[in-house]
């Protein structure tokens, strides 16, 4: 089950030595990136609907970053809690030079690449992948 707080989450970082730091760390080394930002989002809101499996949950996330899908879809299905696995989930958003000419499929697969011991390890990962003139322009 995912973590309720804050002491729950620092216990479950210190069984899989997974941290926003750590995640961090390692993506500036192995792509280069000029800004990471991680959020570790394993508290957030709960699951409102308990018979909802963890993968339909994972599945609607990832749908909803490509889609923009509604708001309160988005607000009424938590996808911080899970009935099995630690419970970690992250977002990050990561600036890199690597990222130049490569599609969002492929920006993701080169950061799960670079995390895929970290990425086995967590219950959710959330990249959001930028190449430095993209990111400058956002403000």
């Amino acid at each position: 089950m995912a973590a309720e707080t804050d002491a729950q989450a620092a216990a479950v970082a210190n069984q899989t030595g997974i941290t926003p730091e750590t995640l961090r760390a390692t993506l500036e080394s192995r792509l280069q990136a000029e800004r990471v930002f991680v959020e570790d989002i394993s508290a957030q809101a709960r699951l409102f609907f308990p018979e909802i499996s963890p993968s339909l949950l994972c599945a609607i996330r990832t749908l909803s970053s490509y889609f923009s899908a509604s708001p309160r879809l988005i607000s009424l299905v938590s996808f911080g809690a899970e009935k099995g696995g630690c419970g970690q989930s992250f977002e990050a958003v990561i600036v890199s030079p690597l990222f130049e000419k490569k599609t969002t499929l492929a920006r993701h697969r080169l950061v799960n690449g670079a995390l895929k011991e970290e990425i086995a390890a967590i219950h959710a990962w959330t990249p959001k992948c930028f190449t430095p003139e993209e990111w400058e322009k956002r403000g």
